[in-house]
């Protein structure tokens, strides 16, 4: 019995009893977190990104047999399925800060509820443009349309989430196409189309095996699959013409994995751990000969001085070398802002002065910022400070100049938000960093997801990207997606590899998010099209 004949049609439903009703339901459901699920581990476990191709084969399978609010309910448990599963360790989070695990179950409650709004929307969708069209236009041109609107409505319902996320500064969707960032020949598309030509690819894909299965059309997946392979050869072009190590001159960087436990009151004998952590990385510092060290975020946890004990010790320690430094550190709370302290990134020169510096634009709501009523009551407070205090936002996103390039830096989650990288390259970044600080990230698939977006970044900006994080996973990645060199958890180690400085623009940096734009434009047409053509038809049979 195939699929389709062991799912009775909506229609079928006359004269069926309710539990029968029910049980299809609840298949209905499981199917759809098992999607949500499939999505949240593909982005997550490197070793499984190829289920990011099928991952949302079942939430397909069972939408064309349910009716619109159904089809809302079953999409709203698989988006707070894929939220409840990728963003598990959000609690854990939140209670290594110093909050409660009631404030981090809320949070989570509160992510699992926006992802799921944002999957119920695009099942919602699904069914009410099949209902409107399905009388209208014959099976073979039904058939199309689903296969094209059907990527196109999850990119634009993707993009209108991911940016209402960069506007309030909280934890970022993370794409379906961030899946895939293991595999450099499957991300080139990131380049043209940002994540969003990637996400695109995967659903088209998913939709064609769930058409072929469900209907009946081996044609619709032959169609999907040739268009799979032609991406495939487009990545594969793109990265034989750019061979590892192609640039302007080489920069020998050093980034600082220190592994320094998580914090709460800095007095002296915690300053001496912190110093040491950072000092016994002198010998592997030496032998890189690095021209650029850089540092993780909040390295330095108190207010930086040019004659900090910490960085006169350090740039003593590498005197014969003479390499400029990339510090994150804690310092007052940025001109113009009422928080309690600041996360800037510093240049330091060889000889201790500071020449630049860069404070955090993005804080975390909630965790970093926000309300203080709000973020007392969720007991929410950074654990490198020995009070209760918020991190103030920086008003200026400028690259930072350098002796050795100009560098975009981007801090922690703000490696979240694509709108960011576009700026700094359009601004004249040559080269991007990202220091953040993962200790109070207490799962392997957190530390996955965000060097995993790291990678994406790199090949939309089309920069050398370098990620400096305090526990894990630091790493180089070239502007095409390619990892030179990456660490394991938890691991005190000092990684060396060679950065290029670059100046073109990739066609995502020139035009934006013209591909989710236009994905958004044309569900638009779409839905006027559905919504209209049968009163237009009614009209002209008066």
């Amino acid at each position: 019995m195939s699929f389709r004949e062991w799912i009775p049609k909506p229609e079928a439903e006359e004269g069926r009893s309710a539990s029968w009703t029910r049980r299809r339901m609840i298949l209905a459901l499981v199917a759809g977190a098992l999607s949500g699920a499939l999505a949240a581990i593909a982005c997550s476990v490197p070793a499984l990104c190829w289920l990011g191709w099928i991952a949302l084969v079942p939430l397909l399978l069972v939408l064309p047999q349910e009716r619109g609010r159904n089809s809302a309910l079953v999409g709203l448990v698989s988006g707070a399925s894929m939220a409840a599963v990728m963003l598990h360790w959000v609690p854990l989070a939140v209670a290594a800060m110093g909050g409660s695990w009631l404030g981090g179950a809320s949070a989570l409650t509160a992510l699992a509820v926006c992802w799921g709004g944002q999957v119920a929307a695009f099942a919602w969708a699904i069914s009410w443009l099949r209902k409107r069209l399905r009388k209208s236009l014959s099976a073979r041109a039904m058939t199309v349309v689903t296969l094209v609107v059907t990527p196109a409505l999850w990119i634009a319902l993707e993009y209108t989430f991911t940016s209402w996320c960069a506007w309030a500064s909280v934890i970022c969707y993370i794409a379906l196409g961030c899946s895939q960032w293991p595999l450099p020949v499957m991300i080139q598309s990131a380049a043209w189309g940002g994540m969003y030509g990637l996400s695109f690819m995967l659903v088209l894909f998913s939709a064609g095996i769930a058409l072929a299965v469900g209907k009946r059309k081996p044609w619709v997946l032959a169609i999907s699959t040739g268009a799979a392979l032609l991406f495939v050869l487009a990545g594969w072009w793109r990265l034989s013409r750019n061979a590892a190590g192609s640039g302007d001159r080489p920069v020998r960087v050093a980034l600082l994995q220190a592994n320094v436990r998580s914090i709460r009151n800095i007095d002296k004998q915690a300053a001496g751990y912190v110093a040491n952590c950072h000092l016994k990385l002198l010998p592997e510092i030496r032998k890189a000969r690095p021209e650029l060290v850089v540092w993780s975020e909040g390295a330095v946890p108190w207010v930086i001085r040019e004659d900090d004990d910490l960085v006169r010790c350090m740039i003593t320690g590498l005197r014969p070398l003479e390499p400029c430094h990339l510090v994150g550190a804690i310092s007052e709370a940025p001109p113009g802002s009422e928080a309690a302290i600041g996360a800037p990134a510093y240049v330091l020169l060889p000889d201790g002065r500071i020449t630049d510096q860069y404070y955090k634009t993005r804080p975390v709501l909630f965790a970093e910022t926000g309300p203080r009523s709000l973020g007392k009551w969720l007991r929410v407070r950074l654990s490198t400070v020995g009070e209760k205090g918020l991190v103030g936002a920086g008003h200026r996103l400028e690259p930072l100049r350098s002796p050795v390039g100009t560098v975009g830096v981007v801090i922690c989650n703000e490696i979240l938000y694509p709108d960011m990288g576009r700026t700094l390259v359009r601004k004249g970044a040559e080269i991007m960093a990202n220091m953040a600080n993962g200790v109070r990230l207490k799962s392997r698939w957190a530390r996955n997801q965000l060097f995993g977006v790291s990678v994406l970044r790199a090949v939309e900006t089309g920069r050398d990207t370098m990620v400096a994080n305090n526990s894990g996973i630091s790493g180089v990645i070239d502007a095409f997606g390619r990892v030179k060199v990456r660490s394991e958890p938890l691991d005190r180690v000092c990684l060396a590899a060679d950065v290029h400085r670059r100046e073109g623009r990739t066609a995502y940096v020139s035009g934006g998010d013209w591909f989710a734009w236009t994905c958004l434009l044309g569900c638009l047409a779409a839905f006027a099209c559905a919504w209209g053509r049968p009163r237009l038809t009614a009209w002209a049979r008066r």
